[in-house]
């Protein structure tokens, strides 16, 4: 450092070790960003009633907020009871003793709920009211986790202040595949009312 007609003059010299140690600083970020914003990419649909968002992790729900009465109808997690949001449970619906199972002697580790929750899917289309996404399971989901051939595309569609919930499986494999599939979503009932669960009725259709 050295100073020049009162103004500081700061020379700074850098040998290829601390170039090195840059570049590796500079590659490791580049690669945690890009991993991060992968998982934690939310896509966004709304028409003039509604507008939901959905994580590319495991297509779940993360929003249904109601443009005209300004309230959010989807349960926000918290971990004092239960900290999802809306999984997709998929190939299972259950959790199996130790997490485990076995198929034709061979173990296989199976989380709660299944792999798709976990999962990152790969989106397919997406418009301003509609959004396909899809998981095809990799060399490692089926060495340890679940042995079959599949594509599954889940797909949600804005229809008025109505959410379209779609589940198309295609079985790639020539064994006989056993699963499960349900969506698990949690939903704000009292909304700001003391009454609120009495006020609310579930259809299944």
């Amino acid at each position: 450092m050295e100073r020049t007609n009162s103004n500081m003059t700061i020379k700074w010299g850098c040998n290829l070790p601390d170039l090195k140690v840059l570049f590796f600083l500079l590659s490791f970020l580049t690669f945690v960003d890009s991993v991060y914003g992968q998982i934690s990419e939310v896509l966004w649909l709304e028409n003039d009633s509604i507008r939901v968002a959905i994580s590319k992790q495991g297509a779940e729900l993360q929003s249904i907020h109601g443009k005209i009465s300004k309230l959010e109808y989807l349960w926000q997690g918290n971990s004092e009871y239960w900290p999802d949001k809306a999984p997709i449970m998929f190939p299972v619906n259950v959790r199996f003793r130790d997490d485990e199972f076995y198929y034709r002697n061979l173990k296989y580790e199976m989380p709660k709920m299944g792999i798709i929750k976990e999962g990152l899917m790969t989106l397919e289309h997406k418009s301003k009211d509609e959004a396909i996404l899809s998981f095809v399971p990799n060399e490692e989901v089926l060495h340890e986790n679940y042995p079959f051939l599949f594509n599954l595309l889940v797909r949600y569609k804005l229809i008025g202040n109505t959410i379209l919930n779609e589940y198309i499986i295609t079985i790639n494999d020539k064994r006989s595949m056993y699963f499960a599939l349900g969506g698990h979503p949690g939903f704000n009932l009292s909304l700001g009312q003391s009454n609120g669960r009495e006020r609310h009725e579930l259809f299944f259709f």
